[in-house]
């Protein structure tokens, strides 16, 4: 795996330069930090391929809830080259599923506020959560709140 992340890397960043979650600053810090954890698989990267040509690019860690001792396969970014056919999307979803299972998820998460993501995803999966929402806040200082809360 690592030639090969080092022979798609630059495709790989491109794709996370457009879609690192929106709580993430975009930094080399940042690309090297997720450069190093897909060297130590910490990080998945995956490509959807369709008719022998990259579609898209999706990058995967395992995520375990502390309290409940759960495990998600948390899709990090996607970042599509071009529409894809939803036979396409399903399969990789698929394949996901089948990865998730064999390192112990229940699930596959993903965050996004784009509506033709979430629409996919109710073609794909109907009885999918897309719903609940993750809300992002920055910190706030006493001053911008005025005594705190």
């Amino acid at each position: 795996m690592p030639d090969d992340l080092t022979a798609a890397w630059p495709q790989i960043k491109l794709a996370l330069a457009g879609t690192l979650p929106s709580r993430v600053p975009r930094s080399e810090s940042t690309y090297n930090t997720l450069l190093s954890m897909m060297q130590q698989e910490a990080m998945v990267p995956w490509v959807l391929v369709h008719e022998e040509k990259p579609h898209a690019i999706l990058v995967t860690t395992k995520q375990i809830d502390g309290p409940s001792g759960s495990c998600c396969l948390f899709v990090y970014t996607f970042y599509a080259f071009e529409p894809l056919p939803l036979r396409v999307i399903a399969d990789g979803y698929l394949k996901l599923s089948n990865y998730a299972r064999s390192i112990g998820c229940h699930a596959v998460t993903m965050e996004t506020s784009k509506p033709e993501v979430l629409e996919l995803i109710r073609r794909v999966s109907p009885e999918s959560d897309v719903e609940t929402r993750l809300v992002t806040m920055p910190l706030a200082s006493a001053e911008e709140t005025g005594n705190g809360w």
